[in-house]
């Protein structure tokens, strides 16, 4: 049976805002105060007209096995008016729209401000690369010193960096390939130094392979002088002192000699160590 009688009907009750109800009859051609019995009726037209829709709403999702009404039950019961089918199509997107916007603005203080920790958080890993790639020119004392452990055969490397110069890495010039521990992974390039000495005079040739954002420079300098690279397209000059202890032979250091590498650039060392 159709549920069309409702609580009130005979009690001079409405359903709507008489208000609104008078509003409606004026925007339609009626006068700005309308008659009472006027709004009465209307307001039955009104609520018979909408009892009717949830009613077929209402079968066609028993139809279907549910309870909670759905915007397909709707479509069904204004499926020969499409007129009034696309008003409901269209408030609902409006309605939606509006929650959407109201749970947005209406978070609470504790809400954002987790939420806010939460991203704070996740951008803390990358402070230390984008404090090194938004450095000026300008900060040229700014220094980041990497100190290794001290073991025994194993260098200590202190590096100072600018802009463009962040030097990570030192090979021994002997004969052995002693190298110091891995820098920290933020260091984007490095200089590592290796030996090509036959014998330990002043003629000895020393490569220096220098990355600089991606870009290799393969500069042949001899074990103390000086050389001109290029960093980021703009002209260095990279100077490279060694000195070694007594007792060289061949292309060997004796145990007990002192072997070092003083990289300079600019006239700023950049990292130096012993062995």
């Amino acid at each position: 049976m159709e549920p069309r009688a409702r609580a009130g009907k005979n009690v001079g009750k409405e359903t709507f805002n008489a208000k609104e109800v008078r509003n409606l009859l004026y925007a339609y051609g009626d006068v700005k105060d309308p008659l009472q019995e006027t709004v009465r009726v209307l307001d039955e037209i009104v609520t018979e007209f909408l009892e009717g829709v949830c009613f077929e709403a209402s079968r066609h999702a028993q139809v279907a096995g549910r309870q909670k009404l759905k915007f397909d039950d709707f479509e069904f019961a204004l499926r020969n008016n499409p007129q009034y089918l696309g008003r409901v199509k269209s408030m609902i997107e409006k309605r939606q729209k509006i929650k959407e916007m109201r749970r947005t603005f209406d978070q609470e203080d504790d809400a954002l401000a987790k939420e806010h920790g939460k991203e704070n958080a996740a951008a803390a890993a990358r402070v230390d690369d984008d404090d090194l790639d938004d450095l000026d020119d300008e900060d040229e004392d700014l220094e980041v010193r990497h100190a290794t452990a001290s073991k025994a055969g194993s260098p200590q490397i202190k590096m100072r960096t600018t802009r463009t110069i962040l030097v990570a890495l030192a090979a021994c010039i002997t004969g052995t390939t002693a190298l110091p521990q891995t820098p920290d992974p933020s260091v984007v390039f490095f200089a590592e130094l290796f030996s090509t000495v036959s014998d330990c005079s002043a003629t000895s040739g020393v490569k220096a392979f220098l990355y600089s954002l991606g870009e290799c420079q393969n500069t042949a300098i001899p074990s103390t002088g000086s050389a001109h690279v290029r960093f980021n397209e703009r002209p260095e000059t990279l100077s490279l002192t060694g000195w070694t202890g007594a007792n060289c032979t061949g292309d060997k250091v004796a145990v007990g000699s002192e072997v070092g590498v003083c990289v300079s650039l600019d006239g700023v060392d950049v990292a130096s160590w012993s062995y």
